[in-house]
C-alpha cells in the first residue's frame, strides 16, 4: 500500500495583511493558492498619528512618514510614507523612479530610547519566495507631478521579544537596489526625518480552534480526485483555546514516520486535502500513527515556508492513531 502525504494547502491565519501600493502585480505572483485569511489580533492600539519632517533631500528626492504614536508589541506597524521630487534636483538624465517590487525597499529603523539598541525591520517580499518579473513598465516619472503616498507595514514580532515595550526613535528609509537598472532611473537612499513610537506590552489574548480527538478515513470529494483521506468531521473534534502572541501566523504540520506535511492555519473539521492522502491504496489493513502539531510563527507562509526560528512555539501537539481493517476499508471505497 503506498500513502503520500497530502500538499496541506497553503492557507494563511494571520494577524494582519497587507494592501498593495500602486504596483500589485508582482504580489499577484507569489500567490497563496487563493486561501482564506482570519485576522487573530485585535485592532492596532493607537493614539494621534504623527508626522515626521521631510528628511533631508537626496538627488532631488525627499521622504515623510506618517506612523501611529501608539502600538503593541509584535503587532503591524501602519506608516504612510510619502515622496516628493524637486525636479530641478535631480541627476542629469534621471527621469522616473523604479517601482519594481519596490515594497522591499522601504525599511524601518528604530532604535530604543533607554538602550540605544537599534532594529532594522522590512516589510513582507511582494514575491513570498516566488520568482518575479517585469510584465510591464513599472516606473513613475519624476516630472514634479505628486507621488501617491505608500502604506508600509511593518510586522514587529519579527523582533518579538527584543523591541520590548518602550520608547523608540523611528525613521523610515527608502533605498534602491545597489545595481541601477538604466540610467533613467534614480538611484540612492533618501531618510524621513525622526518620529516616535511607543511599543505597549501585549493585551493577552486566546483563539479557539476545533482540532480532532480522533481520525477516520473517508472518501474524499470527486473534484478533488475521490481519494482516500484521512480526516475528522465536528464529531471527531473538541474546543481548544490556546494563548496567541500578536504579529503570528498560525500553521499545522503533520508527521508520521519520515514523512510530514505543513500547511498556514489551523486543522478544520472535513478538509478537502486532509492530514494524508492514499492515492494507490492496493489492499491490507490500516495502521498509522500521526503527530498532529498546530504551532504559531512570525515566518508568513511562502514559498519553501520555514517556519522555524522565527518566534515558533507550539500551541497544541497530539499522536493519533488510525487503525483498519480491509474490509472496513472496502467499504469506504465503494460508498
Amino acid at each position: 500500500m503506498k500513502s503520500l502525504m497530502s500538499g496541506l494547502c497553503m492557507m494563511v491565519l494571520a494577524v494582519g495583511c497587507a494592501s498593495p501600493g500602486p504596483d500589485p502585480e508582482p504580489r499577484g505572483h507569489a500567490g497563496d493558492g487563493g486561501a482564506s485569511m482570519e485576522v487573530s489580533q485585535q485592532a492596532a492600539s493607537t493614539q494621534t498619528e504623527g508626522v515626521s519632517p521631510w528628511g533631508e533631500q537626496v538627488r532631488g528626492l525627499q521622504l515623510q512618514a506618517n506612523a501611529p504614536s501608539e502600538i503593541e508589541q509584535g503587532m503591524y506597524l501602519t506608516i504612510t510614507g510619502e515622496l516628493r521630487c524637486e525636479r530641478d534636483k535631480l541627476d542629469a538624465g534621471v527621469s522616473v523612479l523604479d517601482t519594481f517590487l519596490w515594497e522591499r525597499q522601504f525599511i524601518l529603523d528604530l532604535t530604543n530610547f533607554e538602550t540605544r539598541k537599534p532594529f532594522e525591520v522590512h516589510q513582507e517580499d511582494p514575491a513570498r519566495g516566488m520568482p518575479a518579473m517585469r510584465i510591464r513598465d513599472h516606473t513613475i516619472a519624476l516630472d514634479g507631478t505628486p507621488i501617491r503616498p505608500q502604506k508600509l507595514e511593518f510586522l514587529l514580532a519579527r523582533f518579538y521579544e527584543e523591541l520590548s515595550p518602550g520608547r523608540y526613535d523611528c525613521r523610515v528609509k527608502f533605498a534602491t537596489p545597489d545595481v541601477q537598472v538604466a540610467a533613467r532611473h534614480w538611484h540612492g537612499t533618501v531618510v524621513s526625518g525622526p518620529f516616535t513610537v511607543e511599543i505597549l506590552p501585549e493585551t493577552p489574548k486566546t483563539q479557539t480552534f476545533l482540532l480532532p480527538e480522533r481520525l477516520q478515513l473517508v472518501r474524499g470529494p470527486e473534484l478533488y480526485g475521490g481519494h482516500l483521506l484521512v480526516n475528522y468531521a465536528e464529531e471527531d473534534a473538541e474546543e481548544v483555546a490556546v494563548p496567541v502572541r500578536n504579529g503570528h501566523f498560525i500553521g499545522t504540520r503533520c508527521r508520521r514516520g519520515s514523512g510530514e506535511g505543513l500547511r498556514g492555519g489551523a486543522p478544520t473539521p472535513n478538509d478537502v486535502n486532509g492530514f494524508d492522502q492514499l492515492h494507490q491504496y492496493d489492499g491490507g489493513d490500516l495502521d498509522r500513527s500521526y503527530r498532529i502539531t498546530v504551532f504559531e510563527t512570525c515566518e508568513s507562509t511562502g514559498h519553501f515556508w520555514s517556519p522555524h526560528g522565527c518566534g515558533y512555539k507550539v500551541l497544541w501537539e497530539k499522536t493519533l492513531e488510525l487503525h483498519m481493517i480491509e474490509a472496513e476499508i472496502a467499504a469506504i471505497k465503494a460508498d
